[in-house]
């Protein structure tokens, strides 16, 4: 084609496609024709960009930039339509009219689109269905967790104190606890504690009774313990009103307390009942009883359905031994071998746990006879 002289229609050379944008975006259209060149002074060719609205067109606003590219010695004309931030009115369809000198013109329409996400109502319900499930999910494993925790947490907490602790073998003691008790409640310690810790558990015992020991707490039984305390790697008190001479209240708590923490510093209370509340009642030198409660291992027996013989059935005496368990060393697969004095010590505290029938109560003769045993086995140990 010979571009010099032509005078047909502008032939187009670019077919624009449709954009798509978001609201603030920047975008840009573009058009092109072929419109020849013609030896004229007055010659000159138009490119006109305007906006289809309501099936007719208007002009641009002013924040709209309209650059021309020609280019081929001017043979062919382009033209850029700037859009600087684009707005939800800026939608729609756009002409782009290019003309020569004789009024001839052709026209490209191009489609400005707005970007709409894509919501699948399905999907939608799908999504949350699922959110909802790993929500559930994540609220049933924790109560799971929980529930397991508050059923068998204890135990686990034994297991592995036993497993992984390390073993105080090698460290010169001759004994794993050391019980003290009242001569009253000679029947729960000889009858049942005792023999189940050794037998059952494998701890190895020694026993002291404090009852024909009077006086004050503070003077009397360090003299009385402190020999078997040294030997031992815990020191186990069974705590009752008959221990503290039928004074179950928390300054008699505090000494009894307090004088046990100056015999051994590993310390593990046994109490037959409910711990009186805590006030604010003070000793002479200002302290309290709560203290010293938080520095001891507090372990609460529950006589309730416990059968002497028929062994802890329920759900609260399994919980006891377990919590005991937690406060006492770990447990020793293999027992080294006892002195004499150990052995024949174990033999009377065997014989006085077989003395004592299941489910029946203890008579009198079967009660003095426990407390002849264990004086009889306090003797040879010392």
């Amino acid at each position: 084609m010979d571009a010099a002289g032509y005078s047909g229609t502008p032939l187009q050379m670019y077919e624009p496609r449709d954009l798509y944008a978001e609201t603030g975006d920047e975008v840009r259209l573009f058009c092109e024709a072929f419109v020849g060149r013609i030896d004229l002074p007055d010659a000159h060719n138009k490119v006109t960009w305007r906006r289809i609205a309501q099936n007719s067109s208007v002009n641009l606003p002013e924040r709209f930039q309209v650059t021309k590219k020609p280019r081929e010695d001017s043979e062919i004309l382009g033209s850029h339509l700037l859009i600087h931030g684009v707005r939800k009115e800026d939608f729609g369809q756009y002409t782009c009219q290019i003309s020569n000198t004789w009024f001839q013109s052709v026209d490209t329409s191009v489609w400005l689109r707005e970007i709409v996400p894509y919501h699948d109502e399905i999907q939608e319900k799908s999504a949350y269905r699922q959110i909802l499930l790993v929500f559930a999910v994540i609220i049933l494993s924790s109560l799971t967790l929980v529930a397991l925790y508050l059923r068998f947490g204890l135990q686990v907490r034994v297991i592995w104190k036993d497993s992984f602790c390390k073993q105080e073998t090698n460290d010169g003691k001759d004994y794993d606890v050391l019980i003290c008790y009242d001569d009253k409640d000679s029947d729960f310690v000889l009858g049942v504690l005792v023999p189940t810790l050794e037998t059952r558990y494998d701890y190895r015992c020694i026993t002291h009774s404090l009852g024909s020991v009077g006086g004050n707490f503070g003077s009397t039984w360090p003299t009385v313990l402190n020999g078997p305390a040294q030997r031992s790697r815990r020191l186990l008190a069974v705590l009752s009103p008959s221990l503290l001479h039928d004074s179950w209240t928390n300054i008699a708590l505090y000494q009894a307390l307090h004088t046990l923490l100056t015999i051994h510093s590993r310390i593990i209370c046994v109490t037959l009942q409910p711990l009186p509340k805590c006030d604010s009642a003070k000793t002479a030198q200002g302290e309290n009883l709560l203290p010293l409660l938080h520095a001891v291992s507090l372990v609460e027996w529950r006589p309730d359905g416990y059968c002497i013989g028929m062994g802890d059935r329920s759900r609260a005496h399994k919980r006891f031994w377990a919590s005991l368990r937690l406060h006492l060393p770990p447990y020793r697969h293999s027992r080294q071998a006892l002195s004499p004095k150990q052995e024949l010590n174990q033999m009377s505290l065997a014989t006085t746990g077989s003395g004592v029938n299941a489910c029946t109560a203890i008579g009198t003769s079967k009660r003095g006879t426990l407390l002849t045993n264990s004086q009889e086995s306090l003797e040879v140990l010392v």
